[in-house]
């Protein structure tokens, strides 16, 4: 193997394990794609393993799928400004107060819900926009403290929920 491959064979590696980690490649594929590329013997077959690997992903979201299970993000979770989460016959808790000294901040969740109930809680100052595509057989509740003071952070949800219980808690 020419050590001056190395760096490319390894960056091409770590694209076809994102594109695997980002649920965007089939384990096979994988498989394939890095056994292909370590077998490589020169610039010219890397190059063109390379023109066929999967592009890096565009879509800004972080995933999360819960199914008939339990979600709770508390703490330092915010790796992201944009979620997407999944859920069906879940309960989800998205709790925010850690960011509390957080200024400037615009973070968005798209959901796709059914049958979940939902609790996002907020530090007292931040905004909430629902804009939700579609709300079928769902409750949502926006709690807004009787003191309430827009602030410079802002929560967007989005998504659709299906016979749901959303409930958005300042504290």
């Amino acid at each position: 193997m020419d050590h001056e491959l190395e760096p490319r064979r390894t960056e091409l590696i770590n694209r076809v394990t994102q594109a695997f980690a980002d649920n965007g490649l089939a384990l096979e594929k994988f498989e394939v794609f890095v056994t292909q590329l370590q077998a490589a013997g020169n610039g010219a077959e890397l190059e063109t393993l390379a023109a066929s690997l999967p592009q890096p992903r565009q879509n800004p979201f972080r995933e999360i799928i819960c199914n008939r299970g339990s979600l709770r993000m508390t703490g330092p979770w915010l790796t992201s400004l944009a979620w997407h989460i999944e859920g069906v016959s879940s309960n989800i808790r998205l709790d925010l107060r850690d960011y509390e000294d957080v200024q400037d901040l615009e973070l968005v969740l798209d959901l796709d819900l059914i049958s979940c109930n939902c609790r996002l809680i907020l530090p007292f100052g931040w905004n909430f926009e629902g804009q939700f595509t579609s709300q079928v057989s769902s409750n949502v509740k926006n709690k807004v403290p009787r003191a309430f003071m827009g602030g410079s952070n802002t929560v967007i949800v989005t998504g659709s929920l299906v016979s749901c219980n959303f409930k958005v808690k300042y504290r």
